[in-house]
């Protein structure tokens, strides 16, 4: 017969060991928690070396006519504060950045267009796992000014990489020529219901023939050839064109993210993220453009 006495000794050790399982749970748990925390860094890590990679490997700066390259993955880009720079090897999440530095490897760094933005106000921010793993600046009535009076050209093309979180009611601004609206300006937005669209002056406006899903990677590209032939890219998978003269366009201090006005954000602001943006002065060929949308489908994990 089981005495009293013995029932509480199995009790105590019944709750002492409850207490020593539950201790190794907890340490288990805490140690799973690291690992997968470790583990998301190090995804992300492997992540952006091999876009280090893929963009060192990359054919823009084979290709003639190249005027800006801005991205987000290689080191010492981006600089932080108000009137100074002072290169980063990488900004903290959600840092504000004052310059964007254009990559163009064809030219010293004082020739190079980098993009800047010295009121505090207006500073985008650097976000570490933006689009698939990979950062980019998140721009939210924020913009970046270009450096470098390029002059008017006939001929151009773009490749912009980015996302918008809001479908709004006016344009979002991925590249508009700075200050007021002239006869030589344009701009490379998303429209209403968040078509792309590129316009020059009051001269002509073009959609792109599908709209951009919200919080979705894209691949936008423009090539105007200024002979009358214009054609827009969505990833790569809608293509429209047309048949307009267009006038020559400004790449005098060009803007990024929105419309920068007498030293003050114009609006037009983009509600999202842009990843690269690749600026030739001229038009590309079917065989150079494919290559540049193939590096850049590669390095974003964006299908075209």
């Amino acid at each position: 017969m089981i005495t009293y006495q013995f029932m509480i000794k199995i009790k105590k050790i019944t709750k002492a060991f409850s207490l020593i399982e539950l201790s190794i749970v907890l340490l288990i748990i805490g140690i799973l928690v690291a690992g997968v925390t470790q583990s998301s860094r190090l995804i992300r890590q492997m992540k952006l070396s091999s876009a280090q990679s893929i963009t060192r490997g990359s054919p823009v700066p084979t290709i003639t006519g190249l005027i800006a390259w801005y991205e987000t993955t290689s080191p010492d880009i981006f600089s932080t504060g108000s009137t100074n720079f002072n290169d980063l090897e990488r900004p903290d999440n959600n840092q504000q950045i004052n310059r964007w530095k254009d990559l163009n490897p064809l030219l010293t760094d004082s020739y190079r267009n980098h993009a800047v933005q010295t009121n505090l106000t207006f500073q985008p921010s650097y976000i570490d796992n933006a689009i698939n793993g990979l950062p980019a600046i998140n721009f939210n009535n924020n913009l970046l000014v270009s450096t470098v009076n390029n002059g008017d050209v006939l001929a151009m093309t773009i490749f912009a990489v980015f996302y918008t979180n809001s479908d709004l009611a006016t344009h979002q601004g991925i590249i508009i020529t700075d200050g007021n609206w002239v006869s030589n300006s344009f701009t490379y937005t998303i429209h209403n219901a968040n078509y792309f669209y590129y316009r020059t002056a009051s001269v002509y406006g073009l959609n792109s023939s599908a709209s951009i899903p919200l919080k979705t990677p894209t691949i936008t590209q423009l090539i105007d050839d200024g002979k009358g032939n214009i054609r827009l890219y969505t990833s790569g998978q809608n293509m429209i064109s047309a048949n307009v003269l267009t006038p020559a366009k400004s790449l005098n201090l060009f803007d990024i993210g929105g419309w920068w006005v007498g030293g003050v954000s114009g609006g037009e602001s983009l509600s999202g993220g842009i990843g690269e943006i690749i600026i030739f002065s001229r038009a590309l060929n079917e065989e150079e453009r494919k290559a540049v949308e193939s590096y850049l489908a590669k390095k974003w994990a964006i299908k075209v």
